[in-house]
């Protein structure tokens, strides 16, 4: 293993204990195991295809739901900070 690969293994492991990221993987398997909010995200797909009259509705329902709406604010979160990290290694 490079030091290089050394290094971004140490990075990984550094983010991955962090809060931010510690607080994302937690919320992550909230969403995956909270069984009506994956019900509800199978409705928005289906009425989307459907091109359901309630579509927006079940969509605004789906992204205002507390857990989705944290865990969407903490993925962008770590989307910027990742994307950040990867302008810095491609610079």
């Amino acid at each position: 293993m490079s030091d290089f690969d050394k290094d971004l293994e140490n990075l990984k492991e550094y983010l991955y204990n962090t809060p931010t990221f510690k607080e994302y993987f937690r919320l992550k398997e909230q969403v995956e195991n909270d069984t009506e909010l994956q019900k509800l995200k199978e409705e928005v797909a289906n009425a989307k295809v459907k091109n359901s009259a309630n579509y927006e509705e079940l969509k605004e329902k789906y992204e205002n739901n507390p857990l989705n709406a944290n865990f969407t604010a903490l993925r962008e979160e770590i989307d910027n900070t990742l994307l950040e990290i990867k302008e810095i290694l491609e610079g």
